[in-house]
């Protein structure tokens, strides 16, 4: 309890109740009027035994955060602020949204890098290993083609792309694989079909329960021939500014529900 409230508070413990109360005149040179003030309007407020005990509360709290500053260490961090407004960052990032049976049009194409660590349980990154080919054993990472939409700002990321990994050593070279039952390969077929004028035919068929757009057998042949003097770059560029058609699938996996915006046909 501070000093000067122990005293004021032993003393008005020493006054009886009924002096409390009492209200005694005062001498404000109006007497001669008749009129008079009194002690509860002549003199500030008394303070109560509730407001000194809660000055000595709001004392204690004081000393006791200055306390638990003294004993911690501060991060060394200098703190950010962020300068991007919501819709600033959801203009850059884009919007996760279903779009079935749209025709939406590709603003932009960009391969992602892949993952190589995660936080673990005690806050430490943990670094990921690579995944394995069943047929060979070869080493790669996994990553996602990200296709931005001028409609609605809708965003998608299509799985899958290959970083190989040789004698320890991560490539930098995206790999994507036309002829495989990806969504990225699929999407490459597609594309190639129109960049082609139709020089080869795609046909729908099923491939560990999911439909996949695949080339025909008679027309393998100028398939093979067109994708041979096509890069993957030639690709990616050409896709940009053109119209897709989208179908949204949909799905349970680990307890959550998804959703994606698949290409099913350059228009």
């Amino acid at each position: 309890m501070k000093e000067e409230n122990k005293k004021l508070f032993e003393d008005m413990e020493k006054v009886p109740q009924e002096e409390v109360n009492k209200k005694t005149t005062v001498s404000s040179g109006l007497e001669h009027v008749g009129m008079s003030k009194t002690d509860s309007d002549f003199f500030p407020r008394i303070p109560t035994k509730q407001t000194l005990l809660t000055e000595d509360i709001e004392a204690v709290e004081e000393i006791d955060a200055e306390e638990e500053e003294s004993n911690t260490v501060f991060a060394e961090i200098k703190p950010i602020i962020r300068s991007k407004s919501d819709e600033e960052i959801e203009k850059e990032y884009g919007v996760k949204k279903e779009a079935d049976g749209k025709v939406l049009t590709i603003s932009s194409v960009e391969i992602m890098p892949y993952k190589s660590a995660r936080v673990g349980e005690d806050g430490t990154l943990e670094q990921i290993q690579p995944s394995k080919t069943l047929a060979s054993g070869a080493q790669f990472y996994s990553s996602k083609m990200k296709i931005k939409y001028v409609e609605d700002n809708i965003v998608e990321y299509y799985p899958s792309i290959r970083y190989w990994v040789n004698n320890n050593v991560v490539s930098n070279v995206a790999s994507l694989n036309r002829d495989g039952s990806t969504k990225v390969s699929q999407i490459l077929r597609l594309a190639m079909q129109k960049m082609s004028n139709g020089a080869f035919e795609l046909e729908q068929t099923t491939v560990n329960e999911r439909t996949v757009y695949t080339v025909t057998e008679k027309t393998k042949k100028q398939y093979l021939e067109f994708s041979k003097r096509t890069s993957d770059k030639a690709i990616i560029d050409w896709m940009v500014g053109k119209k897709v058609k989208i179908k949204t699938s949909k799905g349970t996996h680990n307890g959550r529900d998804w959703f994606g915006n698949d290409i099913i046909a350059f228009v």
